[in-house]
């Protein structure tokens, strides 16, 4: 049986990102900084950079933090939590931060369907 899309966000989702090229790498950074933007806008109540702060720290622990474990490297992992904090500062309406993370969502299944065939 063939891999749900689920399962393959899971098992992606759990690898330490590598980014080859400087484009990868920034498309990288990019996508954590709308990470950040999704987590925080609707949730702001600590304050601008109480928030930024909050998220920064719970993404290295929930996802870099496991990364390292599994043989990523911590600098990368430094700079990915740097930007979900970065994005975190987003100061725009939630919807936008949504829709963005949408568009993230609706690459990567495009990009698992273009897999399947």
């Amino acid at each position: 049986m063939s891999e749900s899309f689920l399962q393959y966000a899971w098992r992606v989702l759990r690898l330490p990102s590598i980014g080859g090229t400087p484009y990868e790498r920034a498309v990288i950074a990019i996508g954590h900084v709308i990470v950040g933007a999704i987590l925080a806008s609707p949730f702001d109540v600590l304050g601008t950079i109480g928030a930024a702060l909050f998220w920064m720290v719970l993404y290295w622990a929930v996802k870099e933090l496991g990364d390292v474990s599994r043989g990523g490297d911590i600098k990368d992992g430094i700079r990915d939590a740097l930007a979900v904090g970065l994005g975190a500062l987003y100061p725009g309406p939630w919807w936008w931060a949504l829709l963005a993370g949408g568009v993230g969502v609706a690459a990567f299944y495009m990009g698992w369907r273009a897999q399947r065939v």
